[in-house]
């Protein structure tokens, strides 16, 4: 095949896939192995807040929880339109929060960010997953229902 024509192939080859992601509106669910099979629950929610100033990790391992607002409930019996979520180490990128203490948590999201998006396996009770590391909930007695673990959490664009 001539350079010429190998060119033209190559540019309508990535042309087709411009059309195909740009079809498919440009954005990631999130949908990962990990986010579809761990825990008992997958969900994408949006993160409503932070609600205080998360602590230096380097002074402890704490599990930290976040107010979320359920966008769709992929796998699981969850029916409030908000849930509370436990999160290990929240400061630290998800790929790099588990250690020693807590195996076999991850994600892709880098960061915690209100109003944005993110796809989470996750499970009950917390205390199994969570045993001896301190739990900090700035919501307190405002918290309704279970607050879950989790285990994979992807941001969804």
């Amino acid at each position: 095949m001539k350079p010429r024509i190998r060119f033209f192939v190559a540019l309508g080859v990535v042309f087709l896939a411009f059309i195909v992601w740009l079809f498919s509106g440009g954005k990631d669910s999130g949908e990962t192995q990990e986010v579809s099979s761990l825990g008992t629950f997958e969900v994408t929610a949006k993160l409503v807040e932070l609600p205080g100033r998360l602590p230096d990790p380097s002074q402890f391992d704490y599990t930290y929880v976040l107010k979320y607002e359920v966008q769709e409930v992929h796998r699981g019996d969850i029916t409030a339109k908000n849930i509370y979520v436990g999160h290990y180490d929240p400061s630290k990128s998800r790929h790099q929060a588990t250690d020693e203490k807590i195996k076999g948590i991850g994600g892709n999201l880098l960061k915690f960010i209100s109003g944005h998006t993110h796809r989470m396996a996750l499970d009950l009770p917390l205390e199994k997953f969570s045993a001896g590391i301190p739990l900090i909930n700035e919501y307190g007695e405002k918290t309704i229902g279970p607050i879950y673990w989790a285990i994979w959490t992807n941001k969804v664009d």
